[in-house]
């Protein structure tokens, strides 16, 4: 006689709740890799305005300034873009990690893709990216563990928010 309870473990199918949570997940970890940039910043001796006076001086440069002052513009700018980014670099981590690869969010695998993938976006955003948008980018050990902060939590937070076991073969 068979039972009703399916043995079946395989994370669940993939869907686009999984882009807008991986949207949130890439925000929670963005907001972490933005606390640990202002904080390094600060302990630097510069404003902890800095990092998102960086990120505005993309795209304008008058307003990555070193100066103390606080710029409204380009906290602002700087917090949009960051934050729309990191929403963007989410969807790209829930897309990959379960769309594509189906992998597990038990046992730390969400913790271990996510270093992964900070190396990678780092890789992606100080040696191509910044070598085209910025010249003379800073690659600091501080920027490459910025965005190993910003994958280990953007792993754990989709693995928070969108569990699935690991997949068991049957025998």
């Amino acid at each position: 006689m068979h039972s009703t309870i399916s043995n079946d473990t395989r994370p669940a199918r993939w869907t686009l709740r999984d882009l807008a949570l991986g949207a949130l997940a890439g925000v929670i970890g963005g907001l972490a890799m933005g606390l640990v940039g202002m904080l390094v910043a600060a302990v630097m001796g510069f404003s902890v305005w800095k990092p998102l006076a960086e990120i505005a001086g993309v795209f304008s440069p008058a307003l990555a300034s070193t100066s103390p002052t606080f710029n409204v513009s380009a906290v602002l700018l700087g917090t949009l873009v960051h934050f729309g980014i990191s929403a963007v670099l989410g969807m790209v981590f829930a897309a990959v990690f379960r769309g594509i690869f189906n992998l597990p969010s038990s046992w730390g695998f969400p913790l271990l893709y996510g270093f992964i993938y900070g190396i990678v976006i780092w890789f992606i955003s100080s040696q191509i990216l910044a070598n085209v948008l910025i010249s003379g980018r800073d690659n600091t050990p501080s920027f490459i563990a910025q965005h190993l902060v910003f994958g280990a939590v953007t792993g754990l937070a989709f693995g928070l928010l969108r569990p699935a076991r690991a997949y068991l073969p049957r025998y």
